[in-house]
């Protein structure tokens, strides 16, 4: 891009203007590394965030997209140097109870094995499992954590002691009544951009939290829908239609979506933008960008504070340290550059990084290296305020997975969390997925509680979540969509959680990963918005997996339809999710069903003929040659 630019050698920042009262263009872009020797061997690459910056200066994150490489050519030079790069961990435990402790890679097994070593730089999760009798209550020690387990960045030796506890009888849960004979099921589902709720007479269905219900046969039901604030409810489809109550006879199972539009997007997060999870050690450097994406001129400022949210001092330009770092009178379209060396950030620890605008328009974002694999991953704050449902405030995140590939490729999902409000808040998770592509499970973690200005953290979710839920089989390989969801509060809109997702390959010459975008309903497709998303293709070079996950019960039905750059179809399968189908399934433009007729050339898809309730989208395209690998996000257009 830069070349056709005659931009010549440099880095900066792209701007993309287009005609006012025209929709904003959907960008999709990546940075990768071409050597003047072999320029066909592509070593790494890494997506670009792209944003849409109106005349006021409201800016819109358009997605996330980003790439990296799952084998490199480039790694610590022999194995005698990276012996001599271990380091200890040893692990103690305590209490009244009895339990084991397991790693993860292999090489702790407490009581047994309490003591390894693992290669500087790298990442190594625990996990406490209780005993018969016996209750984990956490670990101590730890650089990040989740209940359950423990996560460690191995740039010092390191010593954790978990807690066992005794405990009394697990209780026996209390099994679910079955409808009996003459008894039909009443299903609601909710769908559209906006919230709601949805109740019956009689009482039975109150859709968000019981949005199912038995009625005896003959029963006669009457179904109400209420907009929350902020929205309108736009009618009913189903055994419904019209836009007042809906009355129905029982005399068989029945279903019903409401949909509810919003009146207008959700406001933007007001204030700072944060970069979380950055850190420097042996492993891992960064940088950080300040842009001024507004035609004044621009002052910003920026803070670091560790995960738990104490203040660290940075360097300022004369070496000194300080409180925060002022950039003053930056240029419309210019911008601060930085490293973790200039900012003397250069701890191991990660770091929480706070970018303030006083004037001019701010993006901030940093990139990340992995100094073993050179892989790149970019890092925004990109969170968007959720609206709530039923008090209920959600978000998605999508390509979730813990897959071991049959060309030795072991790709684990990392989750960073920040809390930026001023109160703690109480986390719930849903991780629908499937083994087989077939049939559905959910592993469900709830209550997990994230104080105020901290920073939660997991360098394998999925296996998190699996020594919490033991109710479900999560040891072999799987994907799926994590959703994660908390009481809504009064700073919901105005300080929303931020979330940063990605995927890695966890193999010793793996990549740094791929990151993953986090889904609102600003981002679902409904009955009246379609999704959009570009840069899929299918040839000798590269191949794509297009995704769709539902955010409602469903079943969601629709149409995946492939369009070429000539506006042409090319290809069209239809999907129905949720209800008694998984909620989310993936496929490739050589699937049968699909019809692709190849153009040639990178193709766009659109999500259409949406009913039923909300779905979300997404693209993964690889590089067959470097294996890079391209998330990109699809976008609404009404």
């Amino acid at each position: 891009m830069v070349a056709n630019l005659n931009g010549g050698n440099n880095k900066g920042t792209l701007v993309i203007k287009y005609e006012p009262g025209t929709r904003a263009p959907l960008v999709s872009a990546r940075v990768y590394f071409q050597p003047k020797v072999n320029p066909g061997n592509v070593s790494y690459g890494s997506g670009i965030p792209s944003y849409e910056v109106d005349g006021t200066g409201r800016i819109s994150p358009q997605g996330f997209v980003s790439t990296a490489l799952s084998e490199s050519p480039i790694g610590l030079g022999t194995e005698s140097e990276a012996a001599a790069l271990d380091l200890g961990l040893t692990v103690t435990t305590t209490g009244t109870g009895s339990g084991t402790v397991t790693s993860d890679p292999a090489g702790i097994n407490c009581p047994t094995t309490c003591s390894a070593t693992f290669p500087a730089g790298s990442s190594v999760m625990l996990t406490g499992s209780a005993a018969p009798g016996s209750t984990f209550n956490g670990f101590t020690g730890c650089d990040s954590s989740l209940y359950g387990q423990c996560g460690l960045s191995m740039f010092s030796s390191k010593a954790v002691t978990a807690r066992f506890d005794s405990s009394g009888p697990t209780p026996t849960p209390t099994p679910t009544p079955t409808p009996g004979p003459g008894n039909f099921t009443l299903t609601v589902s909710k769908a559209g951009t906006g919230s709601g709720t949805v109740s019956s007479a009689p009482a039975g269905i109150s859709c968000g939290t019981a949005c199912s219900a038995t009625f005896a046969q003959a029963t006669a039901v009457t179904l109400t829908a209420a907009p929350a604030s902020g929205s309108t409810f736009s009618g009913w489809s189903g055994a419904c239609s019209g836009t007042g109550s809906c009355s129905l006879t029982m005399s068989a199972d029945q279903s019903a979506t409401a949909t509810f539009t919003a009146a207008g997007a959700p406001p933007p997060p007001s204030g700072d933008q944060y970069l979380i999870g950055l850190r420097s050690d042996p492993r891992y450097r960064f940088v950080v960008t300040l842009f001024n994406a507004g035609g004044t001129q621009g002052n910003f400022e920026l803070k670091a504070t560790d995960d738990q949210g104490s203040p660290i001092l940075i360097l300022d330009a004369s070496g000194s340290r300080v409180a925060s770092r002022k950039f003053n009178n930056l240029g419309p379209y210019q911008q601060g550059y930085l490293r973790d060396s200039d900012l003397g950030l250069d701890d191991g620890r990660p770091y929480v990084l706070k970018a303030t605008a006083t004037k001019g328009t701010l993006l901030a974002f940093g990139t990340a290296l992995d100094r073993k694999t050179l892989d790149l991953v970019q890092i925004s704050d990109d969170s968007q305020a959720s609206p709530a449902e039923d008090g209920i405030v959600s978000y998605w995140v999508a390509g979730v997975s813990r897959y071991d590939t049959t060309y030795g490729a072991h790709w684990r999902t990392a989750l960073r969390i920040f809390n930026r409000g001023s109160k703690a808040r109480n986390l719930s998770f849903q991780y629908s997925f499937t083994a087989d592509g077939i049939t559905e499970h959910v592993a469900q973690v709830a209550n997990l509680t994230i104080p105020a200005g901290r920073l939660l953290g997991a360098d394998d979710i999925v296996a998190v979540l699996s020594a919490i839920d033991t109710s479900v089989d999560l040891s072999g390989s799987n994907a799926g969509i994590l959703r994660i969801f908390y009481p809504e509060d009064d700073e919901s809109a105005t300080r929303p959680l931020i979330i940063s997702s990605r995927n890695y390959n966890d193999d010793p010459t793996g990549t740094a990963g791929s990151q993953l975008a986090v889904y609102t309903g600003a981002q679902a497709g409904g009955p009246s918005q379609n999704l959009f998303l570009t840069g899929v293709e299918e040839s000798d070079r590269y191949a794509s997996r297009i995704g769709v996950f539902a955010m409602d019960p469903g079943p969601v039905t629709g149409r995946i339809v492939a369009v070429a750059p000539d506006g042409s179809e090319v290809g069209s399968v239809g999907f129905t999710l949720g209800g008694s189908s998984p909620r989310y399934g993936q496929l490739s433009l050589t699937e049968p069903n699909l019809n692709f007729a190849n153009p040639g050339k990178p193709v766009s898809i659109r999500f259409e003929q949406l009913s039923g309730g909300r779905v979300g989208a997404y693209a993964f395209t690889v590089d067959k040659v470097t294996l890079d690998t391209n998330f990109i996000q699809a976008l609404p257009q009404n």
